[in-house]
């Protein structure tokens, strides 16, 4: 069963090949289905003998046609439909009772897959053709309703509608069915590559938003976010502080142990910041070994403790080299009507102090 479903997929009905192939043999299958079972029924009902030999030649044709290398056979998929749609229906409406036969059913299955095959103008003048020619094949017998070879009996009337009506909406729907499943297929895949194009979007914002080393935000966030929060209406200036942070002599760190024990430094050092931060609470490097960090939502006392932890947490870092680590901090709390260089400033004045007055401390000024 594998073999026989791998063999299928490969030769008519995998998603490698073209979907208005797939559709065609789809409908391909049907027809041939299709046409076994009317000429069966055409030959037990002893209709005209011209239209069932048509039609086991037909059928005989396009078991041939099955077994054909794939390029030919999807060559030869718009005339065969062209044959079908103009030539083969119509000849078996005349030889299979016409108004009271059930030929012109299959011209609506075929005319559906037309509407496919083709594409603009060509399509709109294929449809019409089709609709005149119908035209043309109802007038036709009508005037010479002699041409028409007629059921045998009501029996073979009967049988032969409830045969052809069935097999007609039975082939519309396993179309329509597979066109529908094809479009959902192709809105999901769509979906999916507008979602992974939306991810990769947000995943280069972000990467525009932060300092390739250390993965915390950059001078462009920070003064987008201060920007933001610094307004009134969005949050009360009280409740927000900002600290400043510089590593202590940094440069010596850099002279001793190498830029490659610097850039290691930097990244442990954002790390024991971030571990003692908030979850809504900001931190961004301005550059070297200056950072910034934005408290949201939080009383000034409660502010100088994450301070004092963040500061006692980079004294205790340890590397293998036994090189240690002391930072000075700045903090301040935001007045109402500052604006972003005004709270930056405060807060790099608090560092300075912190400096001079012999490192590794927090100075504030609340």
């Amino acid at each position: 069963m594998n073999r026989i479903a791998s063999f299928m997929n490969r030769m008519y009905f995998g998603k490698a090949l073209p979907f208005n192939y797939r559709i065609y043999m789809i409908f391909f299958f049907e027809c041939l289905v299709i046409s076994i079972i009317s000429a069966t029924t055409n030959t037990l009902l002893q209709k005209g003998l011209y239209g069932v030999v048509f039609q086991w030649s037909f059928i005989v044709f396009n078991v041939i046609i099955l077994f054909i290398p794939i390029k030919w056979r999807m060559a030869l998929t718009r005339p065969l439909l062209l044959f079908v749609l103009f030539f083969y229906i119509p000849f078996l409406f005349f030889q299979t009772a016409g108004y009271d036969g059930t030929a012109g059913l299959f011209s609506i299955l075929a005319c559906f897959l037309l509407t496919i095959m083709f594409i603009g103008k060509t399509r709109v003048l294929l449809i019409i053709a089709n609709i005149v020619l119908w035209l043309c094949i109802c007038t036709l017998s009508y005037l010479y309703p002699n041409i028409i070879v007629p059921h045998g009996s009501r029996q073979a009337d009967f049988f032969d509608y409830i045969v052809a009506l069935t097999l007609a909406l039975s082939g519309i729907a396993i179309l329509g069915v597979y066109v529908k499943n094809t479009f959902e297929e192709e809105q999901r895949r769509i979906h999916g590559l507008l979602k992974s194009e939306e991810d990769t979007n947000k995943k280069l914002e972000e990467l525009t938003n932060r300092d390739p080393l250390t993965g915390t935000y950059n001078r462009r966030f920070l003064s987008n976010f201060l920007e933001v929060k610094l307004q009134p209406e969005i949050q009360p200036p009280k409740d927000l502080c900002v600290m400043a942070l510089d590593i202590d002599h940094f440069k010596q760190i850099n002279d001793t142990w190498g830029h490659g024990f610097g850039d290691e430094a930097l990244v442990r050092f954002t790390t024991a910041i971030q571990d003692n931060l908030r979850k809504d609470d900001i931190l961004a490097r301005l550059g070297g070994e200056e950072f910034i960090v934005v408290l949201n939502q939080i009383e000034f006392p409660k502010a100088k403790e994450i301070a004092e932890r963040i500061r006692k947490a980079v004294s205790e870092i340890t590397f293998h080299n036994g090189a240690r680590m002391t930072v000075s901090i700045g903090l301040v709390q935001a007045e109402p009507g500052e604006g972003e260089d005004d709270v930056l400033k405060r807060a790099d004045k608090c560092l300075y102090h912190a400096k001079n007055a012999g490192r590794n401390r927090v100075v504030s000024n609340p």
